[in-house]
């Protein structure tokens, strides 16, 4: 990664658990984000394709059946040097930039390094679950089959308890050129961490 950065600085750590369930009943639309700093540009963007690098830990196996994340690489606009950034994006032009997005999946241990922006979401398939009881329910309707009334389901739904298989687990870490002002304070991203736990994350260490 040396020849990214002499010096790549901690801008933030996150952990996201996203419970697919809950996406897919109770969200009504997706939305995508990018990383800081592009995340904080403002219009017309950030003129640097590689102002970041991302490190994201699976800790559990992402599935089809229990991951709401997608990602697709932020084509450019304007020169190959600026990424087009989805908060500064028409609605046609996400919805054109997101049909070539790629569903994210992994096992459990596993990393994903990418640099620059990239569009991700985690709440793909939002409110797909009444789209296919839409569908059902017509089917049974024609076929003469009784089906439970909508409230009954509706409240059904909300009363059950999370299935943890449906809830994955990721680790993000986004280091940022050591002339980019980082997104959080230091002591915010280290805390009830060991010292060496702390030198690891303040600086990517890459061997000679």
């Amino acid at each position: 990664f040396r020849s990214f950065s002499p010096q790549l600085m901690l801008s933030d750590v996150e952990s996201c658990c996203t419970n697919a369930d809950h996406v897919r009943k109770e969200l009504e639309s997706t939305t995508w984000h990018v990383i800081h700093p592009y995340s904080s540009a403002e219009f017309p963007g950030l003129v640097d394709a590689k102002a970041s690098l991302t490190a994201t830990w699976f800790l559990d196996t992402f599935t089809e059946a229990n991951s709401t994340w997608a990602w697709v690489k932020a084509p450019p606009t304007d020169g190959p040097h600026m990424p087009k950034l989805p908060h500064l994006s028409s609605p046609e032009e996400i919805e054109a930039v997101t049909k070539s997005a790629t569903p994210l999946s992994a096992l459990a241990g596993s990393l994903w390094l990418y640099t620059g922006a990239v569009w991700t979401s985690n709440n793909v398939g939002a409110a797909s679950f009444w789209k296919d009881y839409d569908a059902q329910t017509r089917y049974k309707h024609l076929s003469g089959q009784k089906d439970a009334t909508f409230r009954s389901l509706t409240d059904a739904q909300r009363s059950a308890t999370s299935k943890e298989e449906l809830c994955p687990v990721l680790l993000q870490a986004t280091y940022v050129r050591e002339f980019i002002l980082p997104r959080s304070p230091m002591h915010a991203q280290t805390a009830g961490l060991a010292e060496s736990e702390c030198l690891d994350l303040q600086r990517l260490k890459v061997s000679s």
